[in-house]
């Protein structure tokens, strides 16, 4: 390898050290949010807190987008179609029932 190559490939190495672990790659659903369940996963609500918007604990929902700290949740009512609850949701509020990703 050449004197210049070489030169550039350290300059390349050292560019990437500087870059979080999976910059530049894309994380499917996840939108780059590592340990978080991808869209469309089917959720129940744990807790009580959500009851006054439509969503008692028990409600069945799925997620519609991640968040860093919460997910968008869709509750619909499955005769009609009609959305009982559509809100940002913590994830202490939330179990996993069926999808992809970790589950805690």
């Amino acid at each position: 390898m050449s004197g210049e190559n070489t030169r550039r490939a350290a300059v390349r190495r050292s560019l990437r050290a500087d870059r979080p672990v999976g910059a530049g790659t894309r994380r499917w659903k996840t939108m780059g949010v590592p340990d978080r369940w991808p869209n469309y996963s089917k959720v129940r609500f744990r807790s009580d807190q959500h009851r006054a918007n439509g969503a008692p604990e028990g409600s069945v929902g799925y997620i519609v987008e991640v968040y860093d700290d919460a997910y968008e949740v869709e509750v619909t009512e499955p005769e009609t179609g009609e959305t009982l609850f559509l809100g940002a949701v913590p994830d202490a509020d939330l179990d996993l029932i069926s999808g992809h990703g970790p589950v805690s």
